[in-house]
């Protein structure tokens, strides 16, 4: 086993372990509030993975939209946020009764919770390969071909078929095909052309199926 890999074995293995230690402490203080204000059995369990669910689910989707190379929006931030404060606000209010030490001693396991989880995610973002680029790999693929000469074609546009084919080389490798709005302002064509090209993509899709 190479030093790299097991240093990454590594890191994994402790902020994973820190992350369940801390979720576990978590959940007990939003279950015990939630039990304290007079939530029953089952709407307590569930109180708490509706708090730090979110959390773990957003972190996810950026870290997705992340390696995609692909904007996440605002929603996934948005989620986040809410989620961290509700899981902070949750865990004060579990120790605020014994006081400021109270308080601060039952917020900890939500901030070492929300830190060892980002930090998990940053690992895992930095963690992949280098990728090559979109012609090549999908090339190597066989998701698109080779440039080939079309005599009977105009120049013109079998250059824009090609285009279009390098343009969306990640799209065609995930299975999924452009929107003609995307295509006109990538490969610069117009509605009509666009829905050639549009039907050109998909020939090219089912070809590699």
């Amino acid at each position: 086993m190479s030093t790299n890999l097991a240093i990454r074995r590594t890191v994994y293995s402790v902020v994973g372990a820190v992350s369940l230690f801390a979720a576990a402490n978590s959940y007990n203080h939003i279950y015990s509030l939630a039990r304290s204000v007079g939530q029953d059995t089952l709407s307590a369990a569930l109180l708490p993975l509706s708090v730090d669910g979110p959390i773990l689910a957003a972190s996810v989707v950026l870290l997705s939209r992340a390696r995609e190379h692909r904007s996440a929006g605002a929603l996934p931030y948005a989620v986040l946020l809410s989620g961290v404060l509700a899981t902070l606000a949750a865990n004060v209010a579990c120790g605020l009764g014994h006081g400021i030490a109270g308080a601060i001693v039952s917020a900890w396991p939500a901030l070492a919770f929300v830190g060892t989880v980002e930090m998990l995610m940053l690992v895992i973002r930095q963690d992949q390969p280098a990728p090559r680029s979109a012609p090549e790999a999908a090339l190597r693929r066989g998701i698109i071909r080779e440039p080939q000469a079309e005599p009977d074609a105009p120049r013109r546009a079998a250059l824009d078929l090609v285009a279009a084919e390098s343009a969306f080389a990640e799209l065609l490798e995930r299975g999924a095909l452009p929107s003609i709005r995307e295509i006109r302002a990538r490969v610069h064509v117009g509605q009509d052309k666009g829905r050639l090209v549009l039907a050109h993509l998909q020939g090219v899709l089912e070809a590699a199926a």
